[in-house]
């Protein structure tokens, strides 16, 4: 997919789905986007996004997910997107997420655009409780070159007002070179609204 005008792929209202091996550059918006909103809405579910390779967006991250349960966004490979490299966040209380992992990406020079709203080459916000509730896993992932944080999990930011509702986060094996920002950067107020918190 080349210089798509919208999101280079987009997933919606989907359930087992797997986008593999795919090659996105220069998309306008996020280069791989998983959404619940098609000719139906509905949470994402069993969805794998693995081993693709996502260059260049223009206004959005390299992969997008908003919220969905048994989510796996791993072993990507995303460089010079405008936005985080990997944004995983909830616009919707109707589809609360349930467990999201984020492992084994690559991710180099994110967050390159002026009005980049997302403080980390992996952005988490806006995450809430409903039906069932957030356990986020990010793990092994490789980042480097951000002008922001490795890691970032809070909020609010332009399109958010609200801090993460996490019943778990896990954040492990991680490696950040040449961020600008911290590794992990979680704030004492986004850290009282997570009621199990494991960073190693």
């Amino acid at each position: 997919m080349d210089r798509a005008g919208t999101h280079g792929i987009e997933i919606a209202a989907s359930r087992q789905v797997v986008v593999d091996d795919c090659t996105v550059t220069g998309a306008r918006d996020h280069g791989i986007y998983l959404g619940w909103l098609g000719s139906i809405a509905c949470a994402p579910q069993y969805v794998r996004v693995r081993g693709n390779q996502v260059t260049t967006t223009s206004e959005g991250a390299g992969v997008a997910v908003i919220g969905g349960d048994h989510v796996s966004v791993t072993g990507n490979t995303v460089s010079r997107s405008y936005l985080a490299g990997v944004y995983v966040y909830s616009r919707c209380g109707n589809f609360p997420p349930g467990r999201v992992e984020v492992t084994g990406n690559v991710l180099t020079d994110t967050n390159v655009g002026r009005l980049s709203h997302t403080p980390g080459a992996i952005a988490v916000h806006s995450l809430q409780r409903g039906r069932t509730s957030a356990d986020i896993l990010l793990a092994g992932n490789a980042i480097r070159r951000t002008p922001y944080a490795g890691i970032w999990v809070g909020g609010p930011t332009p399109i958010g007002t609200k801090l993460a509702d996490l019943a778990r986060l896990e954040v492990r094996g991680n490696t950040v070179t040449e961020a600008s920002g911290s590794p992990v950067d979680i704030s004492a107020e986004q850290r009282a609204h997570i009621d199990q918190l494991v960073i190693s």
